[in-house]
């Protein structure tokens, strides 16, 4: 069982690692969801 991990980065610095087990489409159809979800984290985090 070989140990790789799929990173998708954005241009604007934001990085998601998905599991071995994450299939190319899971991985397509997740990844901009969690991006939009990190935006909103990190967006927040600046009015601080």
């Amino acid at each position: 069982m070989n140990n790789r991990h799929v990173k998708v980065t954005y241009a604007d610095g934001i990085e998601i690692t998905f599991g071995e087990t994450a299939s190319r489409a899971w991985i397509r159809f997740m990844a901009p969801i969690l991006a939009e979800e990190e935006r909103k984290r990190r967006r927040k985090g600046r009015k601080r």
